[in-house]
């Protein structure tokens, strides 16, 4: 930049240097023919005048000139401070950015940690013969029926903790991770992994019981939403596979 502004400089300089020979130049002539006529005394007064008010004139267009230099270097100032504005901005944006993914880290990994006791203490009770059966329920994909009864000897409380805390930990992440990668991010896949398989079986009953019917009144409001929205959310996040 400063090589492009000697270089626009120079020109200007060379003219300046060229207006200025040509006024003393004039003047010269006019002092030697006022020299060879001695009776002509207004040449010599001419020739001051226009001495002055030529370089009055090419001062003034010089003036000009440095004050446009002056306005160029203002803008193209403001140019770099506005850039370096943007880059300021941009660094704060990652900085704010960064410092709120630490902090959904941090309050995503205590959630983890809890669903995984809760699932690990889910599993010690889900016998095999239970998840086999389980799999033979769901496999056609269609509707199942329990019994009031039968609901409540499946779904223990404890069942129903884990899948609450299943729900509030998909629920997090779904209103809370707000970065660009949130359909396949490292914390969605720390998700999936401490998925067991005990607690898909349960969710795929779920899903096959159809909430929404009136024989499901009995359940808690609470209860009954929180199932649910768990289904949906692990649909929708593909945590579990329902096909």
């Amino acid at each position: 930049m400063r090589r492009k502004k000697r270089e626009q400089r120079e020109p200007f300089n060379w003219l300046f240097v060229i207006t200025i020979s040509f006024i003393v130049m004039t003047w010269l002539i006019a002092i030697y023919l006022t020299l060879k006529s001695p009776n002509n005394e207004s040449i010599f007064f001419d020739a001051i005048v226009a001495l002055f008010t030529g370089v009055a004139f090419t001062g003034v267009l010089y003036s000009l000139h440095l004050q446009r230099e002056d306005l160029q270097l203002n803008r193209e100032e403001l140019a770099i401070n506005r850039e370096e504005l943007g880059r300021t901005r941009e660094e704060m944006r990652e900085q704010k950015e960064e410092a709120k993914r630490q902090l959904f880290n941090q309050h995503f990994q205590m959630m983890l940690l809890t669903f995984s006791r809760k699932v690990d203490l889910l599993s010690e009770h889900y016998l095999t013969e239970e998840y086999l059966a389980d799999l033979n329920l769901t496999a056609p994909k269609e509707r199942i029926i329990l019994s009031e009864t039968q609901f409540i000897e499946k779904f223990t409380p404890e069942r129903l903790n884990a899948i609450k805390v299943f729900n509030d930990l998909l629920y997090y992440y779904d209103q809370h991770y707000s970065f660009d990668d949130k359909e396949h991010s490292p914390a969605l896949y720390l998700l999936t992994l401490s998925v067991t398989a005990e607690l898909a079986s349960l969710l795929r009953v779920i899903n096959c019981l159809k909430l929404e019917d009136e024989n499901f009144a009995y359940l808690q409001p609470l209860i009954k939403k929180s199932m649910e929205s768990a289904i949906f959310l692990a649909q929708k996040y593909r945590v579990i596979s329902f096909s």
